[in-house]
């Protein structure tokens, strides 16, 4: 289950003693079954430790937020992030129990263009609070912090605020020592892929000039690691 993909080495799951043992059992039922970023963390069980807390603390009830919307906040920062890890893997934590496979990718297809979309007013003030805290230019101005208290209490934005910090951290952490699940192959297309054609159009009716390399959010959609390149 595990690859040797990634700058990182990973422990070794034989290796693990029993107490880390019984915690990927539990992110295996919890989180799930991909081992890739778990036994690179082991390596550092201190580091683990203190990611497994906070991970604990956003999908465990600790957090003001729901974890089915920080779900969506995490995935739409892994297309921003270009994380293929967090890009492919979903928290079972977070899957609304009544949901279908078909009903989860029809609400992460809305991410692409969310603004546009039918999704919840509070949902979409959310995904653009991880936009811009993700984006080059994160100071905030009085309309769009009104927009977020119109949804959010100040500690549910103290919150949702920290935890998009963390999966940003992350996700950019995952992408630059290219941590990648088992179930990415070589070639496929890129997860974020449509979001880039929704940027692109929104780009283009702005300023027919831009350079179309370049996403709304600032990053080259050219640059390819050489380990994602089909």
């Amino acid at each position: 289950m595990t690859n040797d993909r990634g700058f990182l080495p990973k422990a070794r799951r034989e290796e693990l003693d029993e107490r880390l043992r019984q915690r990927l059992d539990r992110w295996y039922a919890n989180a799930y079954e991909d081992d890739n970023l778990f036994l690179t963390l082991a390596r550092r069980p201190g580091v683990l430790d203190a990611t497994w807390g906070f991970i604990r603390y956003i999908y465990g009830g600790g957090s003001l937020i729901e974890p089915e919307l920080f779900e969506l906040v995490r995935k739409k920062l892994a297309y921003n992030n270009r994380c293929l890890h967090c890009s492919a893997v979903t928290s079972r934590a977070a899957l609304a129990g009544d949901a279908t496979a078909g009903e989860g990718a029809a609400v992460l297809e809305k991410l692409f263009d969310y603004e546009r979309s039918d999704l919840p007013a509070r949902t979409k003030a959310a995904l653009a609070f991880a936009d811009r805290l993700r984006g080059e230019h994160t100071g905030f101005d009085d309309t769009e912090y009104q927009r977020l208290r119109e949804h959010f209490s100040d500690d549910e934005i103290l919150d949702l605020g920290m935890t998009i910090g963390f999966a940003i951290g992350w996700q950019r952490f995952n992408t630059a020592m290219e941590i990648l699940p088992d179930s990415w192959r070589d070639g496929s297309p890129l997860p974020w892929q449509p979001m880039l054609a929704v940027d692109n159009t929104v780009d283009n009716t702005v300023d027919n000039t831009v350079d179309n390399t370049v996403d709304s959010t600032g990053v080259d959609t050219g640059a390819r690691c050489p380990e994602h390149s089909s």
